[in-house]
């Protein structure tokens, strides 16, 4: 996942795990809360291996396929873009 530059109207500041923004696929907009095990934070402009946590697992499941492109929002701003290594098995 790559966050955006704030020259391209990404966020202004770093994020941290915990960071909760909105995570967009499949025209749609999820709750979401992303954790990064190698940084403490996440800057823009920088690109991180992320996890993902979703509060409605059993919602979106059938949208996450490896491969597919995804947003992370604010509100409707995008900050952030990235593409689905793995999802890992959902028992």
């Amino acid at each position: 996942m790559r966050f955006r530059k704030t020259e391209e109207a990404g966020r202004s500041g770093f994020a941290s795990t915990g960071y909760r923004p909105q995570f967009h696929i499949a025209n749609q907009d999820w709750c979401s809360q992303i954790s990064c095990p190698n940084h403490e934070r996440m800057h823009p402009g920088h690109s991180y291996s992320v996890k993902i946590a979703f509060l409605s697992e059993d919602l979106i499941w059938d949208n996450l396929q490896e491969g597919s492109q995804f947003l992370l929002r604010e509100g409707g701003k995008v900050v952030a873009e990235g593409e689905i290594v793995r999802v890992p098995d959902c028992d």
